[in-house]
C-alpha cells in the first residue's frame, strides 16, 4: 500500500518540519549602518569619499615596488615624506643622518623615484647634502596613498565581495558627526574588515596611540593596524591593549610582511 502511494506521487506537500532557506543580502553600507556609521559624502560633488578597490589604480605596480623594498629603505622614505609635505614639496636631505644606508643606496632610490615620476629632480650640493624637489601631483601618493594602494592590491587576492580604500567614515551616532579615516574597508560574506596604516616611526607616541585607540573603540571588531617595520608589533599591541575598551578586537601587523598580511 505504501509503495502504491509513492509510485502514484500521492504525497505532494513539502515536508512540514523543513524551514525555507532565508537568503539575505548584506553589503558594506548595511553593516556600517548597524554600527551607526556611513561613508561620508563630498559636498562639492556629492560623491562618496572612498575609492572603488575593484578598479586597479594606475600606480599599483609602483606601490608594489615601494612596498617590497620598504623595510630596507624605511629611514630614507620617512625623511623624504617629511620633505614632500613641506610647503614647496622640497628640501635638503642629509645623507649622513641615514646611517643604515650607503650614499649609493640613497642615490639609487632617488633615481628610481625620479624615473617613476615621484621626484621632479634632485641635486648634490655639498658632500652628503642633496636637494630634493617632489612633483606636486605625486605628493599625496608618496606621502600616504602608496600604502593604501598596496594593501588594497593584496586584499584583492582574498577575493572579497566588496572593497574600498581611502575611505572617510562619518559617525552618524555622534551629534558632532565626527569622522574616521580608514585606509581599506572590505567585506567577505557578512563580515566587514577595517585596515588602518600607521607608518610613522613614532606610532608609540601618545597622540598616535590615541588616534588608533579612538578608531579601535569606535569600530570594535575586525580592525587591523598596519605599522612601520621599524616598530615592534608586540610593543604597539601591548600599548593598545591597555587603552582600548573591554571586548574591542584588533590586530597589529607589519607593513609589507606577506606572512602577517595573510592574517588581514
Amino acid at each position: 500500500m505504501i509503495n502504491n502511494y509513492r509510485n502514484n506521487n500521492y504525497f505532494q506537500s513539502p515536508p512540514v518540519f523543513t524551514s525555507p532557506v532565508n537568503i539575505t543580502s548584506v553589503s558594506v553600507n548595511e553593516i556600517l549602518n548597524k554600527k551607526k556609521l556611513a561613508i561620508a559624502i563630498d559636498n562639492s560633488n556629492q560623491t562618496r569619499r572612498s575609492k572603488d578597490g575593484r578598479k586597479i589604480d594606475p600606480n599599483t605596480q609602483l606601490a608594489r615596488e615601494l612596498a617590497l623594498n620598504y623595510r630596507r629603505y624605511e629611514p630614507l622614505h620617512i625623511r623624504l615624506r617629511s620633505l614632500c609635505t613641506n610647503t614647496n614639496h622640497s628640501g635638503i636631505l642629509n645623507a649622513a643622518e641615514l646611517t643604515s644606508l650607503t650614499f649609493v643606496d640613497i642615490v639609487n632610490m632617488l633615481t628610481f623615484l625620479r624615473n617613476a615620476g615621484v621626484i621632479e629632480r634632485f641635486t648634490h650640493y655639498t658632500v652628503g647634502s642633496i636637494f630634493v624637489q617632489f612633483r606636486n601631483e605625486a605628493v599625496d601618493f608618496y606621502s600616504k596613498h602608496f600604502a593604501d594602494i598596496y594593501i588594497c592590491d593584496l586584499v584583492r587576492g582574498f577575493k572579497p565581495d566588496e572593497i574600498y580604500y581611502d575611505v572617510t567614515l562619518i559617525d552618524t551616532a555622534s551629534t558632532t558627526y565626527s569622522t574616521l579615516k580608514i585606509d581599506v574597508v572590505y567585506r567577505k560574506g557578512a563580515k566587514v574588515n577595517f585596515v588602518v596604516s600607521a607608518l610613522s616611526g613614532n606610532v608609540l607616541n601618545k597622540n598616535q596611540l590615541e588616534r588608533l585607540t579612538k578608531i579601535a573603540n569606535r569600530l570594535k571588531y575586525n580592525v587591523t593596524f598596519v605599522i612601520s617595520p621599524s616598530v615592534p608589533c608586540d610593543s604597539v599591541r601591548y600599548a593598545l591593549q591597555g587603552l582600548v575598551n573591554v571586548g574591542v578586537n584588533f590586530k597589529v601587523v607589519t607593513f609589507a610582511n606577506p606572512l602577517q598580511f595573510s592574517l588581514l
